[in-house]
């Protein structure tokens, strides 16, 4: 599993086949990550987040680098969508269109786009606390639950990724 850019072996030394859903022959055998790898996840996801290195890279290059990617992507777009085919069993053609899209996406955000997402529940009344201008998701609080207006069934998550 690859964790702060390095390539490395589950905590426990665990394993785990990759099926293909046609026949169910592996086609892969990976890392069998467990709560200990999450935590190395999450902490090395939180240092990149704090650190400066990405973001202080002229925009106009994280774009080239995005770009490379996109065509890394492409460059490889056979063998991606086969693996994609064997590893959930989709028509090929499907798979294709797939890592097409994948590239389409990288070229999309090197062009200095932002991705924005926003996941709300409600509660029985279907009644969106998620609006409210306070909440607005340049604010500092987005992400957290801001708001539960009586009924602790509302919550709110927001994600903004600059690039």
């Amino acid at each position: 599993m690859l964790i702060n850019g390095e390539w490395k072996k589950s905590a426990d030394g665990k394993t785990t086949s990759v099926l293909d859903p046609s026949n169910n022959q592996p086609i892969a055998e990976v890392e069998r990550g467990n709560r200990d790898d999450a935590r190395a996840a999450v902490d090395a996801a939180k240092q990149a987040l704090q650190s400066t290195d990405w973001r202080e890279i002229d925009p106009s290059k994280r774009g080239r680098m995005l770009y490379k990617m996109a065509n890394i992507v492409r460059e490889n777009s056979d063998e991606l969508a086969k693996l994609e085919t064997l590893n959930v069993g989709k028509p090929l053609r499907e798979s294709k269109g797939d890592v097409a899209w994948a590239a389409r996406t990288f070229e999309y955000f090197g062009e200095g786009r932002r991705l924005e997402f926003r996941w709300e529940m409600f509660n029985m009344f279907n009644t969106p606390q998620f609006g409210l201008p306070q909440n607005d998701i340049s604010n500092a609080a987005a992400g957290r639950i801001s708001t539960l207006a009586g009924d602790p069934r509302v919550m709110q998550f927001a994600l903004k990724f600059s690039f």
